[in-house]
């Protein structure tokens, strides 16, 4: 089985806040997109499960761990 990441965080910056909310897809929007992605991915028989980041975009961590790294928008760089 493979492991897909959603980074919906972006890594906290020198003068922000230092505990990120997750409210760039807007609030407990990131579980759905989850949810709704492992459901498809199982209706085509697809070897892949989505999970959150939980590093608060931790990319040395993630690409330990996971196989793909999905990124909301504007956070892809």
């Amino acid at each position: 089985m493979y492991k897909a990441v959603v980074v919906y965080q972006s890594t906290p910056m020198f003068g922000r806040n230092k505990l990120p909310n997750g409210n760039i897809l807007g609030m407990f929007k990131q579980n759905k997109l989850v949810k709704e992605l492992n459901k498809e991915l199982q209706k085509r028989a697809a070897p892949w499960t989505v999970v959150l980041d939980e590093t608060i975009a931790d990319i040395t961590q993630i690409s330990q761990n996971a196989e793909a790294i999905l990124c909301v928008p504007g956070l892809q760089k």
